[in-house]
């Protein structure tokens, strides 16, 4: 996800205004395997570009989230630096260097390392999810930052309402769509593709489809579980895709499928030889999200989720669980208005959950009746899950198209930066100029 929205910014701001941006990336959890720079960029003969591996540092090559790195190049990179612009997790951004013995702030690092080179008036920008309520301290730091970014109302709330000094700076960024990517096709398309997808036999079968990665945080079993009433209640009257890897960080699926006796290859279909880092081509998930009939998912948070408006580009409809970014992406609930539908979530005590290793953030469990008895209500209702869908498609289409609505967003906070840092620049140089001249003024006298 990160990897993905991070291209559409720079290739954004590449093609849009040539010769305005210089970049120096460093690629978290990227090991230096190769990739296509003119992709990345828009091109080098619209702006310079270099990338560095954050997974490899000195001798070792396993610091994923690669503070050590980015402060390693932000100590040797030879140039004159207008932004520096942070994009992960809040715990990335506002928590410490791993590897640091006492713990040091990485934002605390950086702006240290920007002072001794000279360059304290540098502005830091910070882009980041909020999936759930987040520590205080993360936020604290962050608030440290001239320009935070979070993607969605939600998120802005949530830091505000534990770090209020956040409040006059926060700023609401979302993600965007690529239309040429993610767009309808015809019903002849949609059943010719299933065919040679699938097989004859499951042309005609209501279609379940989860495009998540096999994690902890999305709760696949969950799906599963619900898939399993919905088959009971409608005598199999569907089949799920899992557009996934089925043994990764998560689950090793086809056990569960086991443990709930589902049939893979008839009531479950994974992906063949599925790579998590590359996934599959945008062309094949673009007819994927088409020729399904319903979207769903069990995720305990999110920041965005961007197979959700990449459903909502497809016309596909979906349904997720009422908590965090799911919540504002669907709107309203009422049927004229609702761009999906929401089951409850966290809704109960007993609905609610701390996971091991996810930062003792209290996460809400998907109530699985509720979201089969709306599985149910729209497998039986066409034209319920044809409005939403159409609700949807004219949002993104309207308010998310990365070129159209998102770049510009960007480029505007980072001109604002860079006049920040100019308007710092000449305050501290008058202020020198002005120690100055007291000092002959005092030697004088």
């Amino acid at each position: 996800g990160f990897g993905v929205v991070m291209q559409k910014i720079l290739t954004g701001l590449f093609r849009q205004y040539p010769g305005k941006y210089e970049v120096f990336q460093v690629g978290i959890n990227y090991n230096g395997d190769a990739f296509d720079e003119f992709a990345v960029t828009g091109g080098p003969s619209n702006g310079r570009y270099r990338q560095w591996p954050a997974m490899q540092f000195g001798s070792t090559s396993h610091h994923m989230y690669g503070q050590q790195k980015f402060l390693q190049v932000l100590r040797s990179l030879q140039v004159d630096i207008d932004v520096v612009f942070l994009f992960e997790d809040p715990f990335w951004v506002g928590g410490p260097v791993l590897g640091t013995n006492p713990p040091q702030a990485f934002i605390t690092e950086i702006r240290k390392i920007l002072h001794q080179r000279g360059m304290a008036h540098v502005p830091i920008v910070t882009y980041f999810p909020i999936d759930g309520k987040p520590k205080k301290r993360w936020i604290d730091l962050i608030a440290t930052a001239d320009f935070p970014i979070t993607y969605l109302n939600f998120g802005a709330e949530a830091c505000k309402a534990i770090t209020p000094s956040i409040a006059p700076k926060l700023q609401v960024i979302p993600h965007g769509i690529d239309i040429k990517e993610f767009y309808p096709i015809t019903k002849a398309e949609q059943r010719t593709f299933r065919r040679v997808m699938f097989g004859d036999e499951f042309v005609d079968k209501f279609m379940f489809l989860n495009v998540n990665r096999n994690q902890l945080r999305k709760l696949i079993p969950s799906t599963l579980t619900a898939f399993k009433q919905f088959q009971v209640l409608t005598n199999n009257a569907g089949f799920i895709y899992l557009n996934m890897k089925p043994v990764d960080v998560g689950w090793d699926l086809f056990e569960t499928c086991k443990a709930l006796e589902l049939v893979v290859g008839r009531d479950v279909l994974f992906p063949p030889n599925f790579n998590e880092k590359k996934g599959i081509t945008l062309d094949e998930l673009n007819k994927i999200f088409n020729c399904a009939d319903l979207y769903v998912s069990t995720a305990v948070g999110g920041g965005w989720e961007l197979s959700v408006t990449q459903a909502f580009a497809t016309k596909l409809p979906v349904l997720l669980p009422a908590n965090t970014s799911h919540v504002e992406l669907c709107g309203p609930q009422n049927p004229e208005e609702r761009r999906g539908v929401l089951f409850k979530s966290g809704d109960i005590l007993s609905h609610t959950m701390i996971f091991p290793g996810d930062n003792e953030v209290v996460r809400p469990l998907p109530n699985l009746e509720d979201m089969v008895d709306s599985m149910v209500f729209l497998y039986k209702n066409k034209d319920a899950r044809e409005k939403m869908a159409e609700n949807a498609y004219k949002w993104v289409i309207s308010e998310l198209q990365w070129e159209k609505a998102v770049v510009p967003l960007f480029d505007r906070v980072l001109s604002e930066a860079k006049e920040v840092k100019v308007t710092k620049q000449d305050m501290h140089r008058a202020a020198a100029e002005a120690q100055q001249g007291e000092l002959k003024r005092y030697v004088a006298k």
